[in-house]
């Protein structure tokens, strides 16, 4: 046989095991737990390592590293015994040097127990002489002879030069096992015709992928409040810098941010508007105040430092490119690349909410060309499309139309009614679907809010009416330019999680209802439904009508999908003077 020619196993019974091993290593590689998950794909950067499937397996790194272990091998079914020790030997030594340095100068010191040793041993000619009994007591089968002891000490050096792990007594451990019978080896082992085995093991255990690491998305697209703030960043489009040290230098803050952020402050900490600049610097009380607020140097570096770090993450791979990619997957068989209508079916939907206080965002903080884009998306001017695409793609490093992002569609209302008919992708068919309305509804259903940082009455300004992007189309280009010259009221949040904002849960809500997709650079929020969904007792879908009971949720249609998020960032470039 191959085997017995290749690794040397005589023994059928030994080649049986070889086999069943084998066939279990297999097994381990693709075991997953049939633990219901949901169906979500992760873009993000911190994600894009896949686990192992051990590392999968709930409690597994717990037990391996809680088991003490030592390796008996058996080798070629001959009468050796290996055994595998990484010994402290020399630890041990020092704990032996201990016992013996009881003062000799005390009377009773011949009277007093005493741990000093009486003989030279240790652990390893202790194990030595177990091995040796144990040999005695299994001789080979159809022979007088007893297998012969192989020990192979990993970490012992006699002749160490180095004085901290030089000890005689290790040179004279190995003479009395050489003495005892037994074959010392030291160091590592080296590339047997058993380690070779063990590879090919692994290389033969190539798998196909899990169903659950083939989810897609859904050809419509429900796009929350962080993304459409994404899709108009300038990390989004601006050309990349060459290396991670261009990113950092992208971001150090003009100075018109710099003072635009000092008159931030100075309204946060006063919340006076009616007083002009030089009467906010002289109040005799807020002097130390005023000098932290005009330096400001920790938050904004902090800021710059974030968005340096987003643009690291876009550098690694684009936002648009990562919707492209997965999205053009849907036109595409197993056999042919995408076809140029490979878009033809997607659509990009969103909120009233989520495009209002987008509207807003942008206006507040916004550069020029985040405002000319944002305005792009949602226009209600008469213009064409093809005007519009090429107002939200000029300036971009991506060709026009990269992606069908024109005409993004807005639902009829805040959240769906409650007998909201079913589209024809059917979710009623999704348990998970199911089980994310159920909870989104809950949570609606519970009082909400304000969030526990809102801002009060008196520096909040703007509409609290639907607005359209005429509020970007005034000749205020630089940040903190607009109609909207107060703060941004912090979004309305659950009573039952505050981690969780009102239009959050309503675009959920949307995307569930309607079968469809949910992309989302919020993970926190995920995680925050994800919480409820468990702690409602609704888990993930499972229930008493389902066939599989949940086990599958990630066979198919993605519901959510997480990517990085891409601040607005125009505004604090080096090289901004708006």
């Amino acid at each position: 046989m191959e085997v017995k020619k290749k690794f040397g196993f005589a023994h059928p019974d030994l080649q049986k095991q070889l086999a069943h091993i084998q066939q279990i290593y297999s097994s381990a590689l693709a075991y997953e737990p049939s633990i219901p998950k949901p169906p979500v794909i992760d873009s993000s950067i911190d994600n894009s390592s896949e686990p192992s499937p051990q590392e999968q397996l709930p409690g597994l790194r717990a037990f391996i590293e809680s088991v003490k272990r030592d390796m008996d091998v058996l080798q070629k079914a001959s009468p050796q015994n290996l055994r595998i020790k990484n010994s402290r030997l020399l630890a041990e030594f020092r704990e032996i040097d201990s016992y013996d340095t009881d003062s000799d100068s005390d009377s009773d010191a011949e009277n007093r127990p005493s741990l000093a040793q009486t003989e030279f041993t240790n652990s390893i000619l202790r194990m030595g002489h177990a091995l040796l009994d144990a040999a005695r007591s299994n001789i080979l089968p159809g022979t007088t002879q007893t297998p012969k002891i192989i020990l192979r000490l990993t970490r012992l050096d006699p002749d160490s030069t180095n004085p901290k792990e030089h000890d005689a007594r290790v040179a004279l451990t190995i003479s009395k096992l050489e003495e005892m019978g037994l074959e010392v080896q030291l160091g590592g082992h080296e590339n047997t015709a058993f380690d070779t085995c063990i590879s090919a093991m692994g290389r033969s255990s190539s798998l196909p992928p899990h169903p659950s690491h083939q989810l897609r998305p859904t050809a419509r697209i429900n796009l929350d409040l962080s993304v459409l703030i994404a899709l108009v960043s300038d990390l989004t489009h601006a050309s990349l810098p060459e290396t991670p040290e261009g990113a950092s230098e992208r971001f150090v803050p003009s100075s018109s941010y710099l003072e635009w952020r000092r008159s931030r402050q100075r309204s946060k900490i006063y919340g006076d508007k009616g007083k002009s600049k030089s009467d906010v610097s002289l109040s005799a009380d807020g002097m130390g105040q005023d000098a932290e607020c005009a330096d400001g140097t920790d938050d904004t570096t902090k800021h710059s430092r974030a968005l340096a770090e987003q643009l690291l993450q876009e550098m690694q791979k684009g936002l648009l490119e990562e919707m492209h990619d997965r999205l053009s997957d849907l036109g595409r068989s197993a056999d042919v690349d995408a076809s140029p209508n490979a878009f033809s079916d997607v659509e990009f939907w969103t909120t009233p909410e989520a495009r209002d206080r987008c509207l807003r965002i942008v206006a507040k903080i916004g550069g020029p060309n985040e405002k000319r884009r944002a305005h792009a998306l949602f226009s209600a001017s008469p213009a064409s499309l093809s005007e519009l695409q090429g107002m939200y793609w000029d300036g971009s490093r991506f060709p026009r139309n990269f992606l069908p992002l024109h005409p993004i569609r807005i639902f009829p209302s805040s959240e769906p009614e409650p007998l909201e008919p079913d589209t024809v992708d059917n979710p009623t068919h999704r348990p998970f679907f199911r089980a994310l309305a159920s909870t989104c509804r809950l949570l609606l259903a519970d009082s909400t809010a304000p969030h526990p940082r809102s801002l009060p009455p008196e520096l909040v300004s703007g509409p609290s009416t639907p607005v359209d992007d005429t509020i970007l189309t005034e000749d205020t280009p630089g940040p903190g330019a607009g109609d909207l010259e107060g703060e941004i009221q912090r979004a309305t949040v659950m009573r039952a999680n505050v981690k969780l904002t009102v239009h959050t849960v309503q675009s959920l809500l949307w995307g569930a209802t309607r079968g469809w997709t949910t992309l989302t650079a919020n993970r926190g929020s995920v995680r925050a439904m994800m919480r409820e969904m468990k702690g409602r007792g609704i888990g993930f879908g499972a229930d008493e009508g389902d066939a599989d009971g949940g086990a599958n949720l990630n066979a198919g249609s993605a519901s959510i999908w997480i990517v990085d998020p891409r601040s607005l960032a125009e505004g604090m470039r080096s090289d901004f003077d708006g």
